[in-house]
């Protein structure tokens, strides 16, 4: 996501994804024979609300592709169905480089404190065969979103002069639509 040059104001927001990439990418290399996710599996790729720094991230990602693509992305945003994701074509993330932190991290070990105290879930298809998971290899969700609550409250406090933002969670369909009108 750090290969477009970003403004000021998503600097928190990128080095954060690129401390998840990175964490990502260790559990898929150490794992890679128990991680069927792959192009063209996109069972959990759904319609989510996205932090406005993230919805500022997508929509600046949006702003760098083609017109082609800009117009496929409004198309489907049209068409679309908000259970979808509205970035799919073809089973294919039309936004790959620059999907929210949800997306990066969707298949992998994730640790969530719940009633029944804390739980880790993954993907069924994935890690079959594997009787534990070291520490190492599990991203802990609640601090994840404390990170990005974090973030995402400096960048309120950051964009406020630039751009119109609110600290309502934003709706991914809604992030093409905004950009449809600029």
């Amino acid at each position: 996501m750090n290969s477009y040059p970003a403004p000021d104001y998503l600097k928190n927001y990128l080095a954060f994804v690129k401390k998840i990439d990175a964490f990502c990418n260790n559990i898929a290399a150490e794992f890679q024979e128990f991680i069927l996710c792959r192009p063209k599996c996109s069972k959990c790729c759904r319609h989510l609300s996205l932090f406005p720094v993230e919805g500022a991230a997508l929509s600046y990602a949006i702003s760098m592709l083609s017109e082609d693509k800009k117009a496929m992305l409004r198309k489907h945003a049209e068409n679309g169905d908000r259970s979808e994701c509205p970035f799919m074509a073809e089973d294919l993330c039309m936004i790959y480089e620059f999907r929210p932190i949800i997306c990066r991290t969707h298949g992998l070990p994730v640790m969530t404190e719940g009633d029944n105290g804390k739980t880790i879930d993954f993907c069924p298809e994935n890690f079959k065969g594997v009787d534990s998971l070291p520490g190492s290899a599990i991203l802990n969700l609640e601090l994840i979103n404390q990170t990005l609550v974090s973030i995402n409250s400096l960048f309120l406090n950051e964009a406020s002069e630039t751009l119109s933002s609110n600290d309502k969670r934003v709706e991914m369909i809604d992030v093409i639509m905004y950009m449809r009108n600029l």
